[in-house]
């Protein structure tokens, strides 16, 4: 029995690390339309790319919107391309990324663009 709750254990934490590196966002700020999806690296990594992903109404992968190139923290990527209120995206990270991820998103109302800004960090930041 002890072995069946290790082995359950273990694969869940397959399942979370598999997890972690897709982030799933809704676009949900004050606007109904929006025209840049702007990437800012947050994280302690440094040159990757990451892909976001327009989800289906059924939540399925849909077409790419864009991949996001990103040197060191602080740097940002940009795709102009139409979004609305109400969309579903994924970033997809790379498989070996390293560290877990979370995000904030921001919304701004710029003078030729109407931009929604995804920073990505490291969720561990503050542990040390």
């Amino acid at each position: 029995m002890r072995k069946f709750i290790i082995l359950g254990l273990l694969s869940l934490f397959g399942l979370y690390s598999l997890a972690a590196q897709h982030i799933t966002i809704e676009i949900e700020g004050p606007e109904t339309e929006y025209n840049q999806v702007r990437v800012v690296n947050g994280t302690s990594q440094e040159n990757f790319r990451c892909r976001v992903v327009r989800l289906t109404t059924e939540g399925k992968q849909g077409e790419t919107y864009g991949v996001y190139y990103l040197k060191e923290k602080g740097d940002s990527d940009s795709k102009t391309n139409w979004v609305y209120q109400g969309d579903r995206f994924m970033i997809d990270l790379p498989k070996d990324f390293p560290v877990e991820v979370s995000y904030t998103i921001e919304y701004k109302n710029l003078p030729l663009f109407d931009v929604v800004i995804i920073h990505l960090f490291d969720t561990n930041e503050f542990d040390d």
